[in-house]
């Protein structure tokens, strides 16, 4: 289950970077969510921090 996380894309920031790649794994769903809410939240931390200094 892909969840939409409704943020923009930077081009200046490395795609790899950008949260929406974990909320689109085939195994993000309502299991598993809680456990990688917390990597969504680091690469969303790292990636608006990046886009800060860029």
């Amino acid at each position: 289950m892909e969840q939409d996380l409704g943020m923009g894309v930077d081009t200046r920031i490395s795609p790899s970077f950008h949260p929406q790649v974990i909320a689109s794994m085939d195994e993000f769903d309502v299991d598993t969510q809680p456990v990688l809410q917390q990597a969504v939240d680091a690469f969303t931390s790292v990636y608006e921090g990046l886009g800060k200094v860029q």
